[in-house]
C-alpha cells in the first residue's frame, strides 16, 4: 500500500530542492570611501566608493568613480596573488599576476627594501558604524622602481598613516574579517578592520604629497552568490604584462615629453619674477610656444567624444533667435 504523499513531505522536498539549487556561501561585505588628494604633484586627485565581498581567500571589488559606474570589476579567487580585471562592456579579463610583472620588469617595487610599519598606539578612538575603535599611527618607507614609466632611478617613499582600527574579536563581523582578510606582510598592527584610515605619502613624485583617506561606510555579514566569484568563460583574456610591455617606449616618450614641459613651466615661473624686460619677452615666447605644443588634436578629441557611451548627442539644431 502506498502512503499519501503529505503536505509535510512536499514541504520537506521542496526545501531540500531549493538547498540543493542554491548556490551561496556565507561571507562579508564592505563599502568605504576614497578620497585622493595630490599636492605640488602632476597626479591627478580622485573620489571613489569601493564595494568588496570576501568568501574565504575570494574577493570581487567594484569601484564607483565620481559617481559613475565603471562595470569594470576585479576578482581574486585563490592565494596566487593573480587578479583578474572583467571588462563587461569589451568583454575581456585582463589578468595581473605580480609575479609575471616582476620578472618582465615593468613595475619593480624594492619589498626586501621596505621597513617594517613603526607603530604608535595613540589610545582609544571615535565609536564608528556602532564598533569600538582605537587609534594607531604607523610609519614606514620603501624603495620604487618604475621601468616601464622610463624611470630607471628607485625613489624612497616615506609614509605616515593613522588608522581608527576596529578589533574587538567577539563581534561575527569583525571576527569574520580577521579570519579571512590578508595582511601585509611588513605590517606591525593588530589584526582588526581599519574603520578609517588617513595616509601622507612622500617621494612619489618630486617634491610632491599624496593624501589617501579611506572610510568605512557598510560592513556587514551577507550570503553571497558563488556567481559572483565567477570569470565568463566566453571573454577574451589579456595579460597585463604583455600589455604593459608593448606600452614601454609611448609610456617612456609622456614621461620625457612631461619632463620637458614641467622644466618649461619652471622656467616660466623664473621669467615672470624677473625684472629684466628681456626675460619678459622671453617669458612671452615661451608662452606662445607652450601654447602651441599643448593645442589639442581637435580631430582625436570628436572621435573620443563620438565613442564615449555616456556623451550627449545633440542632433537637432540650435534655436533660432527672432529680432525683436
Amino acid at each position: 500500500m502506498k502512503r499519501p504523499f503529505s503536505s509535510l513531505s512536499l514541504g520537506m522536498t521542496l526545501g531540500v530542492t531549493a538547498l540543493g539549487a542554491q548556490s551561496t556561501v556565507p561571507g562579508w561585505f564592505e563599502e568605504s570611501r576614497l578620497v585622493t588628494t595630490p599636492t605640488n604633484s602632476s597626479l591627478p586627485g580622485s573620489t571613489s566608493v569601493i564595494r568588496s565581498w570576501h568568501a574565504g581567500v575570494r574577493t570581487r571589488t567594484e569601484t564607483e568613480v565620481a559617481g559613475r559606474a565603471r562595470g569594470t570589476y576585479s576578482l581574486v579567487l585563490d592565494t596566487s596573488g593573480t587578479r583578474y580585471f572583467v571588462s563587461p562592456g569589451a568583454k575581456t579579463i585582463r589578468v595581473m599576476a605580480f609575479g609575471d610583472l616582476e620578472r618582465e620588469t615593468i613595475v619593480e617595487l624594492s619589498t626586501a627594501a621596505k621597513e617594517l610599519e613603526r607603530v604608535e598606539d595613540l589610545g582609544p578612538g571615535e565609536s564608528m558604524l556602532g564598533l569600538a575603535t582605537r587609534r594607531f599611527r604607523a610609519t614606514s618607507s620603501f624603495k620604487m622602481n618604475l621601468s616601464a614609466f622610463g624611470d630607471s632611478t628607485p625613489r624612497t617613499v616615506h609614509y605616515t598613516r593613522t588608522i581608527w582600527l576596529a578589533s574587538d574579536s567577539t563581534h561575527p563581523v569583525i571576527r569574520a574579517v580577521m579570519r579571512t582578510a590578508r595582511r601585509s606582510p611588513s605590517s606591525n598592527l593588530p589584526g582588526g578592520v581599519a574603520m578609517l584610515s588617513e595616509i601622507v605619502m612622500n617621494g612619489v613624485t618630486p617634491g610632491g604629497t599624496m593624501t589617501i583617506h579611506s572610510q568605512v561606510q557598510g560592513l556587514r555579514l551577507v550570503d553571497i552568490d558563488t556567481a559572483q566569484f565567477t570569470l565568463p568563460p566566453d571573454y577574451r583574456r589579456i595579460s597585463m604584462s604583455e600589455e604593459m610591455r608593448a606600452m614601454q617606449p609611448n609610456l617612456a616618450g609622456t614621461r620625457q615629453q612631461a619632463a620637458a614641459s614641467e622644466a618649461s613651466y619652471a622656467e616660466l615661473r623664473r621669467l615672470h619674477a624677473s625684472a629684466n624686460p628681456r626675460d619678459k619677452a622671453r617669458a612671452r615666447a615661451l608662452v606662445d610656444s607652450l601654447i602651441k605644443a599643448n593645442k589639442p588634436d581637435s580631430a582625436r578629441l570628436r572621435e573620443l567624444m563620438l565613442n564615449d557611451p555616456n556623451a550627449v548627442r545633440i542632433t537637432e539644431p540650435a534655436p533660432t533667435r527672432k529680432k525683436p
